[in-house]
């Protein structure tokens, strides 16, 4: 009877595990798929981009400042902080997906209105399709 409780035992701490890795697997995955996406959406040209596009990438290093990060079940994605972000009272990702009027930190006070520029609320409402239920739930409350 004790060999018998013991595969027991044994069987689902398998399942636990099998489980927990195909979640971990899962996160990830959609990370990956949104965060590709939002690198397809920037485009590499000089300048400005219209207020409603995504943010033009100036460089091709530009491309690379969107990370993702999985920490147990949360995924955090979306673009580092840039190093320009010091002159600003916000930083500078956040200025441009929602917009903002902000002042400048420094020897010169400026008030500058940032126009919306989104790219990633609009990349994962464009994602809705390929992105399976459980996620897309809990997207819904992010945006």
């Amino acid at each position: 009877m004790i060999t018998y409780s013991a595969r027991t035992v044994t069987f689902f701490k398998q399942l636990r595990v099998r489980k927990d890795r195909g979640k971990r697997d899962a996160i990830y995955g959609v990370a990956a798929l949104i965060r590709r996406s939002a690198i397809n959406r920037l485009k590499v040209r000089p300048g400005a981009s219209t207020p409603g596009a995504a943010p033009h990438a100036h460089t091709l290093a530009g491309l690379r400042v969107i990370q993702f990060n999985v920490s147990g079940n949360t995924a955090i994605i979306g673009p580092i902080k840039f190093s320009s972000s010091r002159q600003y009272n916000e930083p500078l990702p956040s200025i441009h997906e929602f917009g903002k009027t902000v002042f400048t930190l420094g020897r010169i006070f400026k008030i500058v209105n940032f126009k919306a520029r989104p790219y990633m609320s609009t990349t994962i409402k464009s994602l809705k399709g390929r992105i399976p239920k459980e996620f897309s739930l809990q997207l819904g409350k992010v945006l």
